[in-house]
């Protein structure tokens, strides 16, 4: 990214590094960033899985920083508020939040007022989620391969999701396309795929196994396959990818900062985020919680959301397409 004069001398005062020809004032070195302590906003309710790996890895980026970060949960809009907030925020670093690839590279597509990947500055991805196929425990159905034949002979067969038009949701569409399986899709609401399956009411489920894990520890359910394309530490489930079976939209978190922010700044923020993900401690928390501690710095982060924004919105037409035809 090109960055201007301009913004040079205002990253100068930010971080200490100019004299009177950037900020006017007098020849004595500011302190670097950052100065003060800084805020995370973060889209989702207090307590949900999105908002305990915000708090550990913010945690752990401020040792780095040598400063706080002020959590703020601004919920609502399914995340939209939240992200438009930070979006909408002064460029100097100090405001920075938590986001899903959900929200900018499948949201803009689907849902009025999303945000694309061009419209914030990524600093960081921090965690790669996991997305399951699981059954009732008391179930026959013990592999992917089996599931895949009861679900060709059996047209109709019921799958929970969280919502229409959410990532898990898009996997279960990709799985029937891929398998020639008419699977009846049905959004139960966030988290309640479980109960679903529990109760009856859908054959199967699609959903995060960090929400599984009650389930899992008292065997009332069982992981059959896993969207992704490699294995995930923790799970014994085998990818579907693995089996031949192409179908893997992943969901990942990433920091990001309103557009502006001074490149300079972003990178510190960087290194203080990819030392956190790299740490012991998150990547012990990765695996008890059952999702993989990912790093990609900002380059690459937003090549990926810009891949990612692209590859959904052509899937989502073919299938729309389809469904049309």
């Amino acid at each position: 990214m090109h960055i201007s004069t301009k913004i040079l001398g205002v990253l100068g005062c930010a971080l200490g590094l100019s004299a009177v020809t950037a900020c006017g004032a007098s020849t004595q070195t500011a302190p670097t960033f950052p100065t003060h302590s800084l805020s995370l906003v973060v889209p989702v309710a207090p307590g949900s899985s999105p908002d305990i790996t915000a708090r550990r890895v913010a945690a752990l980026a401020a040792k780095s920083l040598h400063q706080a970060f002020v959590v703020q949960n601004h919920t609502g809009g399914a995340g939209l508020i939240g992200i438009h907030d930070v979006a909408s925020a002064s460029p100097t670093g100090y405001t920075v939040g938590i986001g899903a690839v959900a929200n900018f590279a499948l949201a803009p597509h689907v849902t009025h007022g999303a945000l694309a990947p061009s419209q914030v500055d990524p600093i960081a991805e921090v965690a790669s989620v996991p997305v399951v196929l699981f059954v009732k425990a008391s179930s026959p159905i013990k592999s992917i391969g089996a599931w895949v034949a009861y679900a060709r002979s059996h047209p109709g067969l019921t799958v929970a999701v969280d919502k229409e038009n959410s990532l898990l949701d898009l996997n279960a569409a990709l799985l029937a396309r891929a398998t020639g399986a008419q699977l009846r899709i049905v959004p139960v609401g966030t988290g309640k795929q479980a109960l679903s399956v529990m109760n009856g009411s859908a054959q199967a489920g699609v959903l995060s196994p960090s929400v599984l894990v009650p389930y899992l520890k008292s065997h009332q359910i069982r992981i059959l396959g896993v969207f992704a394309h490699q294995p995930i530490a923790g799970l014994s489930a085998p990818t579907f990818w693995s089996q031949g079976i192409h179908v893997a939209a992943v969901p990942y978190q990433f920091m990001f900062a309103p557009p502006g922010t001074p490149q300079a700044v972003v990178q510190r923020l960087a290194q203080a985020f990819q030392q956190a993900v790299d740490s012991a401690s998150f990547r012990s928390f990765a695996r008890s919680d059952l999702f993989s501690a990912t790093y990609a710095g900002p380059t690459a982060l937003r090549r990926q959301l810009t891949q990612d924004f692209a590859y959904y919105g052509r899937v989502l037409s073919e299938m729309h397409k389809s469904a049309a035809g």
